[in-house]
């Protein structure tokens, strides 16, 4: 009786968090892009909130999903660091 309850609740607990993955898309990009406080949102280029170093980058035009992490800031990969252009 207590095994069936074990494996109930446990069935429930994966079929939620398979239905947040699945409504939300998490991925583990996105994860962190709201840990360190940047947004996940769709651009208009391919360049998104990358750093660079170029202060006239050349970007694709593409719909292009990434973290905007605000102004005088931008996405490294891993986290939102301080702009130096």
């Amino acid at each position: 009786m207590i095994k069936t309850k074990i494996i109930i609740i446990g069935a429930v607990i994966v079929l939620v968090f398979a239905s947040l993955y699945y409504i939300f898309k998490l991925t583990p990009e996105k994860i962190q892009c709201y840990i360190v406080g940047g947004n996940w949102r769709v651009f208009s280029n391919t360049c998104v909130d990358a750093c660079t170093s170029e202060k006239y980058p050349v970007c694709g035009m593409a719909i292009t999903a990434g973290c905007d992490c605000g102004p005088d800031k931008c996405w490294n990969g891993y986290m939102c660091v301080k702009n130096n252009l």
